[in-house]
């Protein structure tokens, strides 16, 4: 949500606080609305409108009372959430965890889905489809957003991603080849239909895999060189007692990119360590010296 706030009305959140990580900072497992909702107050949420239309006015009785249940336990839910971090001295944590997603905003806009032409990538299984199936799905996937942009709907109303893995595995030739299904029925083959013809029609093969970082993130750590592996595996180890020792879920302290990157590339000294921007604030004191410990007990290239 703030990535689309800023990207499309330049819009910057500040004073935000995010219940999802004040709990986790707290060390629950539970840590959606929902489960917060029924563990504070016992209330129940009706998610069923989260995918309604909320751009059709006027909105209906279920949407307004979704928007009220969603919104009304909000201020007393800070309240008490303030209270036990502040009860556990980690209330500092929070509001520099706050204060970062701002300048995570930022950073994520400028590489957001609707500016990268790899995005269709992200397709689940479209690494498993042969060169002309991507190909296809490239250019369905940037007909659908061009027509979710015009009609401002999310990508999802206009085809569901399983609409596109149809289509570009089994294309039609011709509006008689269309059949109605879900997703994709009568009224929106004969609107989109013709657009979906002609995209399929210029659609060029790709051969390979996306460049590194693209689309749905691969595992890195499955192409470390057999040191670095040996280093991930050590930073792994220590980032999981100390977080356990602090009541945390271990990616809560520190991300699998950052150890990925520390083990490609160990810091020279602790004070390269401690000067990384993941390492500022209050995981530093905790982790930097750790790490950096195992990481002199790893094996060394040298």
């Amino acid at each position: 949500d703030l990535i689309c706030l800023r990207r499309d009305f330049g819009f910057v959140v500040r004073g935000l606080f995010d219940t999802m990580l004040a709990s986790r900072l707290l060390g629950r497992r539970k840590f959606g609305l929902g489960a917060l909702l029924k563990e504070h107050f016992n209330f129940d949420a009706d998610k069923r409108m989260q995918r309604s239309d909320w751009s059709q006015r006027p909105l209906t009785q279920s949407q307004l009372t979704y928007a009220q249940q969603d919104t009304h336990f909000l201020p007393r839910l800070h309240e008490r959430l303030t209270a036990e971090l502040r009860a556990c001295d980690r209330l500092s944590w929070a509001e520099q965890d706050f204060a970062r997603l701002p300048l995570i905003c930022e950073a994520m806009t400028e590489r957001s889905p609707e500016r990268d032409d790899h995005a269709f990538w992200r397709v689940q299984g479209a690494r498993l489809l042969t060169p002309e199936q991507k190909g296809r799905l490239k250019a369905l996937y940037q007909l659908r957003d061009g027509i979710a942009a015009r009609l401002d709907r999310p990508a999802f109303k206009v085809f569901a991603d399983w609409v596109l893995l149809a289509l570009v595995q089994d294309p039609p030739e011709s509006l008689d080849d269309f059949a109605p299904r879900r997703g994709l029925r009568r009224a929106g083959i004969e609107r989109y239909g013709p657009q979906i013809l002609e995209a399929l029609r210029q659609a060029q093969p790709i051969r390979g895999n996306p460049p590194p970082g693209v689309g749905r993130r691969r595992r890195s750590k499955k192409i470390l060189d057999p040191l670095a592996k040996e280093r991930y595996e050590a930073l792994r180890t220590v980032r999981r007692s100390e977080a356990e020792a602090l009541g945390l879920e271990p990616e809560v302290g520190l991300s699998n990119a950052l150890l990925e990157e520390l083990a490609r590339h160990p810091p020279a000294t602790l004070a390269d360590l401690r000067g990384r921007p993941e390492l500022q604030g209050w995981r530093g004191p905790l982790f930097a010296a750790p790490l950096y410990r195992a990481l002199g007990a790893a094996p060394s290239s040298n």
